[in-house]
């Protein structure tokens, strides 16, 4: 085993090749020596450079950075929603969860545990059973990195023929689209934010320009890979998240924001069982608009997200992967959705703002609700910019599972074949905008 993996030296030394030590993530030499029927081998020298450090940071990332991984992986899709959700909930726009009186302190509670519902664990679970299929398959069993790796207990070696191509073929297509809708939604929301704030046209043509900026910049980030583009723009948009929500928290003062969270997470305890249970539903038009549509959308993700969080847990456990991945996204949820869609329904409540009649456009809803606070014009900016980067962090993770997929699992594949994903995710999602709008989005 150790002839296939390195040569000895005339030095008597052991020398470890290039592709091993960029899978080790350090140059390595050994002192070899014959000992009681063992080989002892004995580091010598390690060096270490900037881009050996690199790599060790993608596989040994931290807690931290893997909260930070997961966390911005729905960002996009919660970034529209955080607002109009609650609002619309507790206005009864097209009715109210469990079928509650609209615009009552019970509307309010429900508006809230929805919202958590919606973004809490649920969806996190579908994206945790992918990631930990994949990863362990991968990890622990030495198969490809790919989703027809699962089959293999099933139809054992048959998972690499057509069978498994297809269910890879399947998941390629359903990650594509998946991420098309949500580059698309932000593209919509990003205009009209421009257009309020900046006085641009909101059309196609902005659409459009939203569209190339992230596929260029996520062609940047895929192309630098995981370690150096998006680490660092996964790691930006989390800071700048942050401070979005700790200017909201202090504008509704510490003290009711606190209240406020306390107040989801019981309300979230509570509603958890009748919001799961779909049997002879009062809501039925509230939970077609909004629940089912979001089981859809979970399923689309699930593939993306599950794969690119098992991409960045090697060496962990699985209680470290399920405590992880199920608890930060959950509380960040919880976090955000206190600060955006409790603000929205304290803005309604007061008659105050636009939001009080209702969500008129669900893409104007967060600027509508920044814009009865303080700084508006610099707030909605900011959010413009988080839409950016979120969606870039989305495209260009996206882009490299889709591609690991479509390669049988392989993860070094040319950075060329890696920009040509984004390019295409960029043109369905343009496709969609011009021949259907929200409509062929959705």
């Amino acid at each position: 085993e150790i002839s296939m993996l390195a040569k000895i030296t005339s030095k008597n030394q052991l020398t470890l090749p290039k592709s091993v030590t960029q899978a080790v993530g350090a140059t390595e030499y050994f002192d070899v020596e014959a000992r009681a029927g063992q080989i002892i081998l004995t580091p010598v020298r390690i060096q270490r450079s900037d881009a050996v450090r690199a790599k060790l940071a993608e596989l040994d990332l931290t807690d931290a950075d893997m909260a930070d991984a997961v966390a911005w992986a729905r960002a996009p899709q919660a970034a529209p929603a955080m607002i109009a959700e609650p609002v619309a909930a507790y206005t009864g726009w097209p009715d109210t969860p469990l079928h509650v009186a609209p615009r009552t302190p019970a509307a309010a509670h429900a508006a809230m545990g929805s919202a958590l519902f919606h973004w809490g664990l649920h969806p996190w679970a579908v994206y945790l059973v992918t990631a930990l299929v994949v990863g362990y398959f991968a990890y622990n069993k030495g198969l490809p990195f790919a989703m027809s790796s699962a089959l293999s207990p099933l139809i054992g070696r048959r998972h690499a023929g057509p069978i498994g191509q297809g269910v890879d073929i399947f998941t390629v297509v359903l990650t594509t689209f998946g991420l098309a809708t949500s580059l698309g939604l932000g593209a919509m929301q990003s205009a009209a934010g421009m257009h309020l704030v900046l006085g641009t046209p909101d059309g196609l043509v902005m659409q459009g320009l939203f569209i190339a900026a992230v596929c260029l910049t996520a062609g940047y980030s895929v192309w630098t890979g995981i370690e150096v583009g998006i680490l660092r723009l996964s790691n930006l948009n989390m800071a700048l998240a942050i401070l979005l929500l700790a200017f909201c928290a202090v504008g509704m003062g510490i003290g009711a924001y606190l209240t406020g969270l306390l107040v989801a997470l019981a309300d979230y305890a509570r509603l958890i069982l009748p919001l799961s249970d779909w049997r002879l539903r009062p809501d039925t038009d509230w939970y077609h608009a909004w629940t089912v549509y979001y089981w859809a959308w979970w399923c689309s993700w699930g593939p993306l997200v599950g794969v690119f969080i098992a991409r960045v847990s090697r060496g962990r456990t699985i209680r470290q992967m399920v405590g992880v991945v199920m608890v930060a996204p959950a509380a960040f949820a919880a976090l955000w959705f206190t600060a955006f869609g409790g603000g929205a329904i304290k803005q309604v409540i007061a008659s105050k703002g636009p939001l009080t009649g209702g969500v008129q456009d669900v893409n104007m809803a967060i600027f509508q609700f920044l814009g009865q606070l303080p700084l508006s014009a610099m707030t909605s900016l900011l959010v413009i910019l988080l839409l950016v980067i979120f969606t870039v962090t989305s495209v260009d993770s996206g882009a490299l599972v889709a591609d690991n997929l479509a390669s049988n699992g392989r993860t070094d594949t040319p950075r060329p074949q890696r920009v040509l994903w984004v390019l295409l995710i960029g043109l369905v999602a343009t496709t969609l905008l011009v021949l259907g709008g929200d409509a062929g989005l959705k």
